[in-house]
């Protein structure tokens, strides 16, 4: 079977009810191709190509509308 992310995927907060917190898309060859994010979180920013993390990722914290980076990382 073939584990490729297809179409939208939410990201849900376990601590609060499994409130939604954000959610991906991914095309049909599993790149992503949007991402949003609400409330407080973790924000991983960056791109899938195969399901395999590309390029750069920041790694960055949201509390009340601000974003805060707090990791750079880059495949090398």
């Amino acid at each position: 079977m073939n584990q490729m992310k297809v179409g939208r995927w939410d990201v849900l907060n376990l601590e609060f009810q499994n409130q939604t917190i954000g959610c991906m898309n991914f095309d049909g060859d599993g790149n992503e191709i949007y991402r949003t994010s609400k409330k407080d979180a973790i924000i991983y920013v960056g791109s899938f190509k195969k399901l395999m993390k590309v390029g750069r990722w920041d790694i960055m914290y949201r509390k009340y509308r601000e974003a805060k980076r707090m990791y750079i990382l880059q495949n090398l």
